[in-house]
């Protein structure tokens, strides 16, 4: 729901639509699912920004590797 200067260019020509308009919906959607599973969303937590940039954390590597291993162990295998 962090738009970059593409998303709002898109959004603004009707293109794209407004990544912040979506959050409300997102947070009522995702909050009754958490809800049901007597779970909460966790609130005041750090959150990486910056994706869209190439600002990423380490966690990424790992998850490439880990995503990267099926095609390149069994070549022509799909998800």
């Amino acid at each position: 729901f962090d738009p970059d200067e593409i998303d709002t260019a898109l959004a603004e020509e009707g293109i794209g639509c407004d990544l912040r308009a979506l959050e409300p919906a997102w947070r009522e959607a995702v909050g009754s699912v958490l809800a049901e599973a007597t779970l909460t969303l966790p609130g005041g937590t750090w959150m990486q920004r910056g994706g869209k940039k190439g600002v990423h954390t380490e966690h990424l590597g790992h998850m490439l590797a880990t995503m990267q291993w099926l095609p390149r162990t069994y070549r022509g295998a799909e998800w």
